[in-house]
């Protein structure tokens, strides 16, 4: 998604259409972020404060520590959602169009979805087979198959096998959109990418190097954390060691996944599965259904119109206003 867009390019009638559309809203909400990242890092805005002070239990060594974690604010959290509520809808509308053309162009009356499966136990459930995807042909469902989490080759890993396995796109997606959606907005938090101390000595010097905890890099900041450790050899009386810590960071998620890096390997992956379904519908039999009505709420359910509002509220050149009198 860091690549620059070129736009739709589906004819406004291709099934397919409003997928694309709804990968290039994703996009547009995706360069909004990076907008919002970009003036965070270069505002007032500080990720955290440090203390430096003697280490417990260690003799002649002092030790660097975070002491307040500053968050992003909860605007780029609900950014993050847009993202992610284009790209989760772009997979339903997919599998809704799969089940429009399964049916020869009836509208399914049942819920079809995207079932994002992250085991083949729930892939094979009625709910998935029967309700979501009600209509779908098998060939079609054999594909949608190797679009979800579960899939591999070899289905049946052994432990070592899943430790070294990466992460997938869609389990990513499946567990940030099922989040946001029903239980709270992914917050965010910082991580350091780089971290560079500057070192003052007082009635000390250097005993060794100073250690820096490599192990804090991409991973979200958290209070108490030590991040820099300096043994010290006395030689006064009152040993002190002034410490000035420059950190990089990047906005990550609670789990210190990059944010940037993981909308931009999801939208990667949904724009992969939807371009592989594109032939799918320009056989002579899908064609015949392209621009069809689709039986939504707006085209089957049409409003009648009534002299007085419901809701007590008027419409005045296009926006709501109380009433008078």
């Amino acid at each position: 998604m860091d690549e620059e867009l070129s736009g739709p390019r589906l004819p406004r009638d291709h099934p397919l259409a409003g997928c694309e559309a709804k990968i290039w809203r994703a996009h547009e909400h995706f360069e909004r972020l990076k907008k919002e990242i970009r003036d965070l890092g270069s505002g007032e805005f500080h990720p955290a404060t440090f203390r430096t002070e003697q280490k417990p239990h260690a003799k002649d060594t002092f030790q660097t520590v975070v002491e307040t974690v500053n968050e992003p604010p909860l605007e780029i959290s609900t950014i993050i959602g847009d993202v992610v509520h284009n790209l989760r809808s772009t997979l339903d509308h997919l599998v809704f169009e799969l089940s429009f053309l399964g049916l020869g162009g009836r509208v399914p009356r049942k819920r079809t979805a995207f079932p994002g499966s992250l085991t083949r136990e729930n892939w094979h459930r009625p709910e998935v087979q029967t309700l979501m995807l009600h209509g779908v042909m098998q060939k079609h469902r054999a594909m949608l198959y190797r679009a979800q989490p579960c899939y591999r080759r070899k289905d049946n890993p052994s432990a070592a096998t899943l430790r070294r396995r990466g992460r997938h796109p869609a389990a990513d997606l499946q567990h940030l959109w099922n989040e946001d959606k029903h239980r709270i907005i992914q917050l965010v938090a910082v991580a350091p990418y780089e971290i560079a101390p500057r070192i003052v000595f007082h009635d000390c010097t250097r005993r060794g190097d100073p250690t820096i905890h490599l192990e804090n890099l991409g991973q979200r900041l958290d209070v108490g954390a030590e991040i820099l450790t300096v043994p010290v050899e006395v030689t006064g009386p009152n040993p002190k060691v002034d410490v000035q810590i420059e950190i990089l960071c990047q906005v990550c998620l609670g789990n210190g996944l990059p944010v940037r890096y993981a909308l931009a390997q999801i939208a990667g992956w949904v724009e992969t599965v939807i371009q592989s379904f594109e032939p799918v519908f320009e056989t002579p039999q899908a064609r015949r259904l392209w621009g069809l009505p689709r039986g939504s709420w707006v085209e089957s359910r049409p409003l009648t119109s009534r002299r007085k509002s419901t809701s007590g509220w008027r419409l005045v050149e296009g926006h709501a206003a109380p009433p008078t009198g």
